[in-house]
């Protein structure tokens, strides 16, 4: 009953996932972060963030924990107009990017968008998390300082464990 709730509440607030109907630009800092790859297992991902990222590149980490009621809903990530991926229930990945101006936001809700100016060198983190917004929750963007973010990351594969993932 509950997945069945989910999938009529993403039909309602517009979440696409197939990403082939999202609108595309040639801006060449967004196609640096590559579109549609796989989340990462949470070894490569915490793997990757020991190492420093490569020379006049920063480093975004989009992840998302798990949250019961909103179990059924796959977001897809867009950077700058593109899709770089789709964040299920305890996953994440991370992308290299050139430096620049980025704007994030989750095909959950479109209308919550994160702006991010990247220095070389730099590592942001992005979550998707739950907003209560009008009468339901959406999936939502927001920026999360590392502190914050480094402990979640650890957890992820647990967050999914409770739920019998």
């Amino acid at each position: 009953m509950l997945a069945l709730l989910a999938l009529v509440g993403v039909a309602l607030a517009g979440c696409r996932t197939g990403g082939g109907d999202l609108p595309r630009t040639a801006d060449p800092a967004a196609a640096a972060l590559g579109q549609g790859v796989p989340a990462q297992p949470k070894e490569a991902l915490l793997a990757a963030l020991e190492e420093a990222p490569a020379e006049g590149l920063a480093r975004i980490v989009f992840y998302r924990r798990a949250v019961p009621f909103l179990q059924g809903l796959s977001p897809d990530v867009i950077v700058n107009g593109l899709r770089v991926g789709t964040l299920e229930m305890g996953s994440g990945f991370v992308r290299l990017a050139k430096p620049g101006g980025y704007e994030i936001f989750s095909t959950h809700d479109p209308e919550t968008v994160v702006s991010l100016s990247l220095a070389p060198g730099e590592t942001r983190y992005v979550k998707l998390g739950p907003a209560l917004q009008g009468l339901g929750f959406r999936l939502s963007a927001e920026e999360v300082p590392e502190r914050l973010a480094r402990p979640e990351l650890r957890d992820l594969d647990l967050s999914r464990k409770h739920l019998g993932a």
